[in-house]
């Protein structure tokens, strides 16, 4: 099931060692472009620095599991050596009291957000959540992958002012107040799986 999850997911320990990753996370780590998964098992950045936060985030998440610290969430942005976007790392303390993973762990789960790695939103759900038409949805849709009013028109062979009042009706069921509010709200019912 984590493998059709959008981000990458490290299960660690409080020593820093990975136990559980997705598919995402390999994916990431393959690229060894600013982060990668060590011999060890460990996290490693490219910058030293860097690496020590994050595991000093995984230590203080773990603490917190045990009453022993405070620390909910730590973010790092892992830059990258090819220029593309930082790596977003969310660290968060994670149990597994059921014992699916490892009896009694109190470590960190990894979220590794890579923002060149995006599928593209789809606005599918969001329109059959509003009763849109096949047309409407069309609309929507490329109006969420940010085509203006004369690009759809072109795109969809009709005229500008069909393509206007189109818009119109997309704006009035989904009872969106512009462009940004509309492509909000399809974000807001999109799940973080492919």
């Amino acid at each position: 099931v984590l493998d059709h999850i959008q981000v990458g997911l490290a299960v660690a320990l409080p020593s820093g060692e990975i136990i559980v990753h997705n598919a995402e996370a390999a994916r990431i780590f393959a690229c060894a472009d600013g982060l990668r998964l060590g011999r060890d098992a460990h996290l490693l950045c490219r910058d030293p620095l860097r690496r020590w936060r994050v595991e000093a985030a995984i230590l203080a998440v773990s603490r917190t599991l045990r009453g022993a610290g405070d620390r909910c969430e730590v973010l790092e942005v892992i830059d990258r050596p090819s220029g593309l976007h930082p790596f977003l790392v969310e660290v968060t303390p994670l149990a597994d009291s059921g014992g699916e993973i490892d009896r009694d762990l109190a470590g960190a789960l990894a979220m590794i957000v890579d923002p060149d790695n995006v599928p593209p939103a789809s606005a599918r759900r969001f329109a059959a959540l509003h009763g849109l038409t096949a047309a409407e949805t069309e609309i929507c849709e490329l109006l969420v992958l940010g085509a203006s009013g004369p690009e759809i028109a072109e795109r969809r062979g009709t005229s500008p002012e069909t393509v206007k009042s189109q818009i119109g009706t997309v704006l009035a069921k989904t009872g969106a107040r512009g462009r940004g509010d509309l492509i909000r709200q399809v974000l807001r019912t999109l799940p973080p799986v492919t």
